[in-house]
């Protein structure tokens, strides 16, 4: 007669049990073009920025609507395009005020 004897259950103790952290996106797709394009617009070609500024933008109201945090990633290319976006803005403003004083 070999009879299992079944173990006793761990003692239950006055301590909570540890939470799990937050669940993060590991995988976002969307904050990484938002993040490419912020690169492209302050490094090669300044068009590519105002697309990370409405992407990053779009991308964070999505995050406050979903209640879930915005992706680092997704931040930094939202704040690369506004960067972006004000030296080309600049930069046109320059061309313009230097081909008006030729002129």
């Amino acid at each position: 007669m070999n009879a299992e004897v079944p173990l006793p259950a761990p003692p239950q103790g006055p301590w909570a049990p540890i939470p799990l952290p937050p669940q993060r996106r590991t995988d976002d797709a969307a904050a990484v073009t938002i993040f490419v394009l912020g690169i492209l617009g302050i490094v090669f070609c300044a068009l590519f920025a105002p697309f990370a500024w409405i992407k990053g933008a779009s991308y964070r109201t999505t995050c406050r609507i979903l209640d879930v945090p915005p992706n680092g990633l997704a931040t930094a290319g939202y704040a690369l395009g506004i960067v972006g976006t004000v030296m080309l803005v600049l930069t046109v403003l320059a061309v313009v005020a230097v081909r008006l004083l030729a002129a």
